[in-house]
């Protein structure tokens, strides 16, 4: 039976996203050699991360929904930060789902690195986003400058924003 390279590049594709979901089957159900690090250490991490980029290792968490992007600024609305208790619970839940986990630079101001934590929902979401099981650090090469705004200036942000020219804070389309 003869098939173009399309099907076959599916098909591969198809290959792929089964090994993977065996492999998650296998480490749900087996104890994990490489676990992932407590919170604590995952940020202590991050930091010395963020220290060899020369970036500030004085950490903010924003809420994804809470940060727009600009063509040349981030402009990230007040009270949009997590607090670390609720970024603890965050980071347990998916670690426990062992499909990865980011923990994100997108900005800093000199003083303050602006972080997110994110995770995949799903084993599909992991393999789309390329992520790893385990701990992913990433930092932006040419940060973009950073505006703390309130509820109106972040609203006008919002309708500035062009369609499909902000990357959402993993690096994919929002």
């Amino acid at each position: 039976m003869s098939t173009d390279r399309g099907s076959q590049a599916l098909l591969s594709g198809s290959a792929r996203k089964a090994r993977f979901l065996r492999r998650q089957q296998r480490a749900a159900t087996m104890p994990a050699a490489d676990s992932y690090p407590t919170f604590a250490a995952a940020v202590d991490q991050l930091k010395t991360f963020l220290a060899t980029q020369e970036w500030p290792t004085r950490l903010a968490w924003v809420r994804q929904q809470g940060v727009v992007g600009l063509p040349h600024i981030i402009a990230i609305r007040r009270h949009a930060f997590e607090s670390p208790d609720e970024l603890a619970r965050n980071y347990d839940r998916a670690s426990q789902r062992r499909l990865g986990v980011l923990l994100e630079a997108v900005a800093h101001d000199g003083q303050v690195s602006y972080c997110h934590l994110w995770a995949p929902d799903n084993a599909d979401e992991s393999i789309r986003a390329q992520m790893p099981d385990g701990l992913k650090l990433s930092v932006r090469i040419n940060p973009p400058a950073v505006s703390l705004v309130g509820p109106l200036r972040f609203a006008i942000a919002r309708r500035r924003q062009l369609p499909g020219r902000f990357l959402a804070l993993t690096g994919h389309d929002a």
